[in-house]
């Protein structure tokens, strides 16, 4: 049930992008709409643009972070790799649509062809292709060319604008939507609520989203690339369960004011709020001279990663790199908890597996808790071959994976060729964008 709940979301804003052909279907027999090249191609034009539309509109709405589509999308990662795949699909039918147009105006006139994707005197045919040049302008950034985090966010911010455009495009153009009414209302619904939550989100996100003030208390270096950053609140706490991870933005002269997630390392309950950063680029590189009395404005919590979700008290936990953070925190609270855990720490060498020495001496406890280390230097990279050696089996055992992706991706699909079942895997890639 818990799976079925969390694809939900897919099949949903699936179903209300392709809705619009339903209506448009309604308009006009299909013996008329394919009855010749021209207005086949006027078809397949009228369609893409209307379900492009829809989809961008989905998209928009899915970078709006917003806690409630976790439960169905089955975390905010996953969250985000809909959002791109929704963003991906409305890239390539918004330029399928112009092109679809052309070619039934070609089967006529060339120039007139060549018209429809050039300015003209027509402000209606003008806001489509300044739409179509900004969407793809922002769209190829944004999901396609690996940009630094900052930037990344920063342009992500102009889709909205891209999107506002297009809209205005399809409700002043003449088309299919001036026909129905039932059409029109259901696109201006759906872009009613893509704008509107655009706005709230960035243009009017510093006073309308949510957020928790804290104050630097202190930075502890881990290695020469890590350190753990601990809060307190300023005001009201932020309740948070083990595994969750927040955006923060830290606020010191010389550190620019940029959001990025980092998971939470504290234990659930604690007045304070520790998350550790490794430093990776230019902007976390900088935080290493992170200073006490800082303020951290953080937006949260995230995630469904945790074990309490799942019933199933025989789990293995996989940490690789950086992965290990959401892991201390579920740590903390597995005693009584009666679940029995093999943790496997991955690392490329003893001195970057910072949390070592912490994990070993919690599995002293007798609490379920068995630490596995797994150096690359000592040991190669771990397999999911091993993982059954050591653990004694897979098949009834709940596995989270959290890590760098290419880790995560090899070792989930080494888990499904020996039999485990996709709803006992559990990963958190570190990606969202």
């Amino acid at each position: 049930m818990t799976t079925i709940r969390s694809n939900s979301g897919w099949f949903f804003l699936a179903l209300l992008s392709l809705l619009p052909l339903a209506f448009w279907y309604r308009i006009e027999p299909m013996s008329a709409r394919l009855s010749t090249r021209s207005a086949t191609l006027l078809s397949i034009g009228q369609v893409t643009g209307l379900v492009g539309i829809a989809m961008f509109a989905a998209a928009i709405v899915l970078s709006s972070r917003l806690a409630y589509f976790e439960d169905y999308f089955g975390g905010l990662n996953r969250v985000y790799t809909a959002h791109h795949v929704f963003g991906s699909l409305a890239l390539v039918l918004i330029l399928v649509h112009p092109l679809a147009l052309a070619g039934e105006y070609i089967t006529f006139s060339s120039r007139e062809a060549a018209l429809l994707l050039l300015p003209s005197s027509s402000w209606p045919l003008n806001l489509g292709i300044v739409a179509l040049v900004s969407l793809v302008l922002m769209l190829v950034l944004t999901l396609f060319i690996s940009l630094p985090y900052h930037i990344w966010e920063y342009s992500h911010r102009f889709l909205g604008l891209a999107f506002f455009l297009a809209t205005l495009h399809t409700f002043t153009i003449r088309s299919d939507m001036s026909r129905d009414p039932t059409l029109r209302t259901y696109m201006l619904l759906l872009s009613t609520v893509a704008v509107a939550v655009y706005v709230c989100r960035t243009a009017l996100g510093r006073w309308l989203v949510s957020r928790f003030e804290y104050r630097v208390e202190g930075v502890r270096e881990l290695d020469d690339r890590s350190i753990r950053i601990k809060m307190a609140p300023t005001g009201r706490p932020m309740k948070f369960l083990a595994g969750q991870f927040v955006f923060v933005d830290f606020h010191q002269e010389g550190i620019s004011a940029e959001t990025h997630p980092y998971s939470i390392t504290s234990m659930p309950g604690e007045a304070t709020l520790q998350v550790v950063v490794r430093s990776l680029g230019d902007y976390t590189s900088r935080l290493m001279n992170l200073k006490p009395g800082a303020i951290a404005r953080i937006e949260g919590p995230f995630g469904r990663f945790t074990y309490h979700r799942y019933p199933n008290k025989d789990q293995v936990w996989i940490a690789g790199g950086i992965g290990i953070t959401p892991f201390m925190s579920m740590v903390t609270t597995l005693a009584g908890s009666g679940y029995r855990v093999d943790m496997y720490y991955g690392a490329n060498s003893r001195e970057e597996a910072v949390f070592l020495d912490d994990l070993v001496d919690m599995s002293k406890g007798g609490d379920g808790l068995r630490v596995i280390p797994f150096l690359a230097d000592e040991h190669g990279f771990l397999t999911a071959e091993k993982v059954k050696e050591l653990s004694g089996g897979l098949q009834e055992k709940d596995i989270f994976l959290c890590g760098p992706p290419p880790m995560v991706r090899t070792l989930v699909a080494q888990f499904l060729r020996l039999g485990v079942k996709p709803g006992r895997i559990h990963s958190d890639e570190f990606a969202l964008r």
